[in-house]
């Protein structure tokens, strides 16, 4: 029966993850040696906006931290958001004379846009990827526990190629500490938490991190086969950093370009539950962040 539940779950997490179609590497680098340091924040913003909103979802998913004793659990979890029009065009602060008018993001149309100057001036901006959603997908290791505290390791580096962004280099550490301990008469569990993160896409493309700090209370129901609703409520702290080469006409490198994001913190709300079977664990969760998204999971251990 466990190899039926599995087979089932993995057969959704497939889904979630064929749902966010791939981001083209060479496009985007081909986009961006067009552009001006200024020009080229704009146009990368909903991936700083998407970065932010994915990685942080799907950490904290319970508020009942055991005490003590050894207990473990290795996770999979699927992050997707979905961006709206908004996020699919921006307008570029134009030079004096200049035609001002909306253009593509990186996921936004794939049509150019051409705005005319003065004496025939023209400035182009490169289309982007027609993109509705974003998704990511993080490896998680739990372990506890000791007084109340369970340690959390994320990790991940994925060779794409070139149908892809790049390498993806991925690792997060944090823990999670029951606060439920000190408040007997509560009716549920509850546990706060933290998780630092870092991220790098292609070979210099994107150097982000983030923290996520939440509060998790949660309540399990049945006895075999459980399910444990929770809620969460957290802030995520991100920043984000861009490098890629500016090149002539000729498609020439003239230069390095480096971009940095200020750190940005948004709150998030998290309504989730947990399906507890033998061995197995089912999660699903809805983020209301950054970005508005979801995740699917699974776990095995204790």
């Amino acid at each position: 029966m466990p190899n039926v539940y599995c087979r089932a779950a993995l057969a959704a997490m497939a889904a979630v993850c064929l749902a966010v179609p791939p981001v083209s590497g060479d496009v985007v680098q081909d986009a961006l040696s067009q552009l001006s340091p200024e020009f080229a924040k704009g146009y990368l913003d909903p991936i700083n906006e998407g970065l932010n909103a994915s990685v942080n979802s799907g950490i904290f998913r319970t508020g009942d931290i055991p005490l003590a004793g050894l207990n473990f659990s290795l996770d999979l979890t699927a992050s997707v958001i979905s961006f709206g029009d908004a996020n699919k065009s921006w307008t570029p602060a134009v030079p004096t004379g200049f035609t001002a008018g909306p253009v593509s993001t990186v996921i936004g149309g794939t049509e150019a846009v051409t705005l005319d100057g003065p004496g025939g001036a023209e400035l182009v901006f490169p289309g982007g990827l027609d993109l509705s959603n974003w998704g990511f997908v993080a490896p998680q290791l739990t372990i506890g526990s000791v007084l109340g505290t369970q340690a959390m390791i994320r990790w991940l580096s994925v060779t794409f190629g070139d149908q892809d962004v790049g390498d993806m280099n991925f690792w997060g550490i944090g823990g999670q500490h029951s606060v439920s301990q000190y408040f007997p008469a509560l009716p549920f569990h509850l546990a706060i938490g933290a998780m630092y993160q870092k991220v790098e896409l292609g070979s210099k493309l994107v150097d982000a991190n983030g923290l996520a700090l939440n509060l998790t209370g949660s309540r399990s129901f049945g006895r075999v086969v459980r399910f444990e609703p929770y809620v969460g409520v957290g802030m995520d702290s991100f920043a984000m950093d861009i490098k890629y080469d500016a090149k002539d006409q000729a498609g020439n490198v003239i230069d390095e370009i480096a971009v940095s994001y200020d750190r940005k913190t948004t709150g998030r709300f998290t309504l989730g539950g947990n399906l507890k079977l033998p061995i197995l664990k089912v999660h699903g969760e809805v983020n209301f962040a950054a970005q508005n998204g979801y995740s699917l999971g699974l776990s095995f251990g204790t």
